[in-house]
């Protein structure tokens, strides 16, 4: 898809170690551990993940502190990658059960203060994952910065990717006609 002008940018969520450093300009042309801006026609965007949007969530923030810490980078990377990978399966079964009352709570609160102050930054249209839905959220420039945000249903269930053309013109587009 590249030799055709598609980018892959590539914002790391919460089952997302250390994406960024080890494929940002290979695999993926933008990625980022935090979020991404740019710009297509005259729109600009930010692209974030939104595993940190909820504040309030002390219990997440502490382990993604921990997880993504360098001395975490540098265990990971020297264990074989069968060890990695049976340790992630089984912590993922466990954490499952943890952490319930955010998991189907969505901060609209934060999302608008995180939103408002990315529009006060520039931006026109904040797209964000995490939350697993397919919901855009209009703010009016009610004296305040206004734009859009889209939060993106799941990959592994919709099998869509979001493409964002050079005018700045965003879609969804089924997985076997992304490029």
């Amino acid at each position: 898809y590249r030799g055709r002008g598609v980018r892959l940018a590539y914002a790391e969520g919460n089952r997302d170690l250390f994406v960024a450093h080890y494929f940002h300009g290979t695999l993926f042309d933008l990625a980022s551990g935090s979020e991404i801006v740019l710009t297509r026609g005259s729109r600009r965007f930010v692209l974030v993940h939104g595993d940190r949007l909820n504040r309030i969530d002390y219990n997440y923030r502490a382990w993604n502190l921990l997880v993504r810490s360098e001395p975490v980078r540098l265990l990971l990377r020297n264990l074989p990658p069968g060890l990695i990978l049976r340790a992630s399966a089984a912590l993922e079964r466990k954490l499952r059960t943890t952490n319930r009352r955010f998991r189907t709570y969505f901060p609209h609160g934060q999302c608008e203060r995180y939103a408002r102050q990315q529009f006060g930054r520039g931006a026109d249209t904040v797209l964000m994952g995490h939350f697993h839905r397919d919901l855009s959220i209009r703010y009016d420039n009610d004296g305040r910065c206004g734009g859009e945000v889209h939060i993106l249903p799941d990959w592994l269930s919709c099998r869509t990717a979001l493409r964002i053309d050079g005018q700045g013109c965003i879609r969804h587009v089924p997985r076997e006609s992304t490029g």
